[in-house]
């Protein structure tokens, strides 16, 4: 029986090839902008999933606040991971993690006569890679990470610095001072990770670097990541209980900071939830210079539009189908002669609808491989059309896409053919009743609804779009250029400032140790200030700038004057 549903379906689409084609497009348009949505949800949604134990994994986050209103930050102090590993017995490992970039900027490599400037290089424990899943390509990077010295390194980096092949037993020279020995190679990290890197280090391995992190004891010093992996779900109420009591006994308890108003949690954040959280300060950086962090609402708006979509092409075909009845109608009326009964009839135009879908699809995915590359670069991310082909959830959305658009298209215009009486078929009395000329009226409707609201839509995200690039920052960011000089010593700065003061095309330059910006500083410079009730002690983010740095960046001052002079150690070179 489906045979013959089959070939009367062929039959009529190879008779009206104008009308199958028109079908075709707009159909195979509607299902490629939901395939492309559909890897685009799924490459977020699927965000560090890639680690075996993503489900176990927590990052050890604080809130601090002294004398002023907390912020929170992804950074903690270098002894909170042992600590919390031997209090609590659901701590099953931990692993700490220090970024590099953090003290050298653009990190010097050498290999004979190749040298190039890394970012992305990590100082972690020796079992980073027991927690984190990272496909080997060469070597073994477990026994990599439990030498000085030895460095893991992503496939593209170590093609920028050894070209192609097997580096690992070569040395390349790092920051001018140490010898390191390549270890072990690793598959490039996904761009849907939170955390990315193009080295990794132990700990000791840049001595006069790590000391700060390894010296420091104080719970109060927070610069370094630390990663928890739980042996069940570590943000019970009685694991918060735990925290607070902790934080009480063993990092309030020996605060060195007396007569101020201290604020101290610590949260520990599902290793899941981390690629959409972007309101911590200090998450780590990404050395590929695209967002690292994914939007959530983009998410929920994507699949919106992707209904919207289907329902336009759905509802297109529907219209186009009801208008085309008075060509099948004497066919219609000829199969209820013959005895066909509704029920055969809206089988056949039930999988009419769904073959015109399924030739859609086919067009969909030459469209879908076609238009990839433009989506990536517009969006800035890496969807594979490979995994329409080897993932199977997203090989069943698109299965289940396809049935809902066939049902749904073919689902009026097969109720509507089928109920056509042979006797007014056959003497060409057909007309539309007024219920269903209401309801193609309400689908005509429905789908320019759509239209409009998808067009004011996109007037209004452009609109957005143009107010935070024309938002007044209360400083400039055009014709401005940044050097990080971190590296270099206080009085090779100064000199290097001086020359480029005299570059022609330079108007001004100044030193500093950040750029302008919130989420730059975690408030770290103790203050007395007073106030109607007396002096009360306030932490404040410290920027340490020259007297030229207001006049780089075009900035007014409100009240009073800008500072004269300043003899603090500064970073940033700004022109």
């Amino acid at each position: 029986m489906f045979t013959t549903y089959l070939v009367a379906a062929l039959r009529n689409l190879r008779n009206g090839r104008l009308y199958s084609v028109i079908n075709v497009a707009g159909l195979s348009l509607g299902l490629a902008a939901a395939i492309l949505i559909l890897l685009y949800v799924h490459h977020e949604l699927t965000a560090d999933r890639h680690h075996e134990h993503y489900d176990e994994l927590y990052r050890v986050g604080i809130e601090i606040g002294i004398g002023g209103p907390p912020v929170t930050a992804a950074v903690s102090s270098f002894p909170a991971g042992p600590a919390l590993k031997d209090l609590f017995p659901e701590v099953s490992d931990f692993v700490r993690i220090g970024s590099v970039d953090l003290m050298l900027s653009d990190a010097l490599v050498e290999y004979n006569e190749n040298a190039i400037y890394e970012k992305g290089i990590l100082l972690v424990d020796s079992n980073f890679l027991d927690l984190f899943t990272h496909p080997v390509v060469y070597g073994d990077p477990g026994a990599a990470l439990r030498h000085n010295d030895v460095a893991v390194l992503t496939r593209s980096s170590a093609e920028r610095i050894f070209g192609p092949g097997d580096p690992t037993g070569k040395q390349f020279r790092l920051d001018q001072k140490y010898n390191i020995e390549v270890g072990a190679v690793v598959e490039d990290i996904p761009d849907n990770s939170h955390l990315k890197f193009r080295m990794l280090l132990f700990w000791n391995s840049l001595d006069n670097i790590t000391a700060g992190y390894m010296s420091s004891g104080s719970f109060l010093d927070n610069n370094i990541y630390t990663y928890l992996r739980g042996s069940s779900d570590l943000n019970t109420p009685e694991m918060r209980q735990k925290l607070e009591t902790f934080i009480e006994e063993r990092v309030l308890a020996d605060a060195p900071i007396q007569n101020m108003d201290i604020v101290y949690r610590l949260h520990l954040r599902p290793v899941r939830d981390l690629y959409f959280m972007t309101h911590e300060m200090y998450e780590p950086s990404n050395p590929e210079h695209i967002p690292a962090k994914g939007n959530r609402m983009f998410v929920y708006i994507f699949i919106t539009v992707a209904v919207f979509l289907t329902l336009i092409a759905s509802i297109n075909y529907m219209n186009m189908a009801v208008a085309r009845s008075g060509r099948r109608s004497k066919e219609v009326g000829v199969r209820r002669v013959l005895g066909a009964d509704k029920g055969s009839l809206i089988r056949q135009f039930l999988t009419e609808s769904m073959l015109t879908v399924v030739l859609a699809l086919l067009v969909a995915l030459l469209w879908v491989e076609l238009l990839l590359p433009v989506v990536n670069n517009l969006l800035m991310k890496d969807l594979a059309f490979s995994v329409l082909l080897s993932d199977w959830r997203i090989i069943g959305a698109v299965v289940l896409l396809t049935l809902i658009t066939g049902l749904l298209s073919g689902s009026y215009p097969a109720f509507y053919l089928s109920h056509f009486r042979p006797s007014e078929v056959l003497k060409s009395q057909v007309s539309l009743s007024d219920r269903n000329l209401f309801i193609r009226k309400v689908l005509v409707g429905l789908q320019f609804t759509i239209s409009v609201f998808m067009v004011i839509a996109t007037f209004v995200v452009l609109q957005q779009l143009s107010y935070m690039r024309n938002k007044d920052l209360g400083y400039t960011t055009q014709d401005i250029m940044v050097l990080n000089v971190s590296d270099l010593p206080e009085d090779r700065r100064v000199s290097l400032q001086r020359a480029v003061d005299q570059l022609a095309a330079v108007e001004r330059t100044s030193l500093a140790n950040s750029i302008p910006g919130p989420g730059r500083s975690l408030p770290n410079w103790g203050l007395s200030v007073e106030t109607q009730d007396g002096f009360m002690d306030r932490m404040l983010p410290l920027y340490q700038v020259d007297a030229h740095f207001l006049d780089v960046y075009d900035m007014e001052m409100t009240r009073g004057r800008f500072l004269i002079r300043i003899c603090l150690p500064t970073w940033w070179m700004v022109w």
